[in-house]
């Protein structure tokens, strides 16, 4: 199963959603959209706007792949659930954020705790040629995250 989650800013992440439900029609994996205020209309996607913390954790933990968008919580919890996870950062460009995403993403990326898919319209061909290269992020890497958190908050 997929987990896709567009967090829970205040602006849409389209780009993230249709990427979502081509990946999931060429896969043949369920998924389920936390989608925030983006929409699933003309998607076969379902999914909630939000949820509880709690109740979305135990959601990724019984996943196979997260899909998120690049903002801190969404990526830590991400990569605290120890399942494979493909960041695709929101951009500002698109109208998606406020805020820029690609620095966090590239710098987890490049740690080996997420794998970033920079275009959300090669979402599927990235997980069909990246699927055996990159093992899923272990609990032991937990430490490491809170630490590179920090740096990023000071």
């Amino acid at each position: 199963m997929i987990v896709a989650l567009v967090g829970t800013s205040h602006l849409p992440f389209q780009r993230l959603i249709i990427a979502v439900s081509q990946l999931k029609n060429d896969s043949g994996l369920d998924c389920i959209v936390q989608h925030g205020h983006s929409s699933l209309d003309g998607t076969d996607l379902e999914g909630f706007d939000f949820c509880p913390n709690d109740e979305l954790l135990a959601l990724m933990s019984k996943s196979q792949l997260i899909v998120c968008q690049a903002g801190f919580g969404s990526m830590f919890d991400a990569i605290k659930s120890g399942k494979r996870v493909i960041v695709i950062p929101r951009k500002i460009d698109f109208g998606e954020t406020d805020a820029e995403q690609d620095s966090l993403a590239r710098h987890y990326a490049d740690l080996g705790l997420v794998e970033l898919c920079d275009d959300p319209g090669q979402l599927t061909n990235f997980y069909k040629t990246h699927k055996k290269k990159i093992a899923p992020i272990r609990a032991k890497n937990i430490a490491l995250v809170k630490d590179l958190l920090a740096e990023f908050i000071d």
